[in-house]
């Protein structure tokens, strides 16, 4: 058995993952703003979490994996508040 690789030029070899626990991200970037979050300020005038992200600890013994309430969830208690914050007069529509 060969157990080379090829590589581009800076390359890293990305290594098998291991037994220990990972963790599952969930963000919403847009392209006028990026990630989509609210700065200290507007989170604590409009009451809202300062991201949208989601994590979760992947896995049988843990938080499981990324299901479809999981996502409602982020997009409907997090997600969709913190774009109409930033965007007054919009509603936003993710689905």
């Amino acid at each position: 058995m060969n157990n080379s690789i090829w590589l581009e030029e800076n390359e890293a070899i990305i290594r098998k993952k291991g037994q220990g626990g990972s963790l599952m991200v969930s963000d919403l970037v847009f392209p006028c703003h990026g990630s989509l979050k609210l700065d200290e300020n507007l989170t604590k005038e409009l009451g809202l979490h300062v991201d949208a992200s989601g994590i979760i600890e992947s896995g049988k013994n843990a938080d499981g994996y990324w299901k479809g309430d999981y996502k409602v969830r982020q997009r409907t208690k997090k997600a969709l508040p913190i774009f109409e914050g930033l965007h007054l007069r919009y509603t936003g529509d993710f689905f």
